[in-house]
């Protein structure tokens, strides 16, 4: 799949780079939207995976131990309590924002170094071939995290303008999934494979054929 023809005006940059879940490297595109309009600040919500982040917890733990010996330096209760509130909410912002520029940098090395490699492995240099296909694990790993992540942003968004999927949507999307799902397969011999540890061997020896 390339860039819609409609789009192409807008394209204001392209690229080709590895990706991690084929064989063949992606289409990058970046697009100039013009007279976009920017979105407001929102409600604040806390990214919940960054709780099993143990250099975070252990921040906003030394932090909450400070706020409670400060506890009785404040005129009341409650204004103690939406003072921490803030003050956790900024800290996490900025240590988000620190994690996610970390992130972006370290898959941009890596980017670079499956885009070095690749050529090796076509020129059929096996000492690259190991280091390439950990490489490519790595990306995965990166965009699968930031695939579940813009699920979950999605669904908030989907939640805060008030959509609600019809029985027709989930039935459609059922019969979608039927559709893709292979359960069985016939080989050459006419036998019957009905176990993805069979099916799976077969789906790749056809596919490299």
């Amino acid at each position: 799949m390339g860039c819609p023809y409609p789009w192409i005006s807008s394209v204001s940059a392209r690229d080709i780079v590895p990706f991690p879940f084929s064989d063949h490297c992606a289409l990058l595109f970046t697009f100039s939207i013009p007279d976009l309009i920017p979105p407001g600040p929102g409600l604040w919500k806390l990214n919940v995976s960054i709780l099993q982040d143990t250099d975070y917890t252990k921040l906003i733990t030394d932090l909450w131990l400070t706020c409670r010996l400060a506890e009785n330096n404040f005129p009341s209760l409650s204004y103690w309590w939406e003072l921490g509130k803030l003050i956790i909410k900024d800290l996490t912002i900025g240590y988000c924002s620190k994690k996610a520029k970390e992130r972006r940098a370290e898959r941009a090395l890596l980017s670079r170094l499956a885009h070095h490699l690749k050529p090796q492995v076509n020129l059929g240099h096996l000492s690259c071939r190991g280091p390439y296909q950990s490489t490519l694990a790595e990306l995965s790993r990166f965009d699968l995290e930031a695939a579940r992540g813009a699920q979950v942003r999605s669904r908030i968004r989907w939640v805060e303008e008030g959509e609600w999927s019809s029985a027709y949507f989930f039935r459609l999307e059922k019969k979608r999934l039927t559709d893709r799902r292979i359960s069985a397969l016939r080989e050459l011999w006419h036998c019957h494979l009905t176990s993805l540890a069979f099916v799976i061997p077969s789906l790749l020896l056809i596919l490299a054929c």
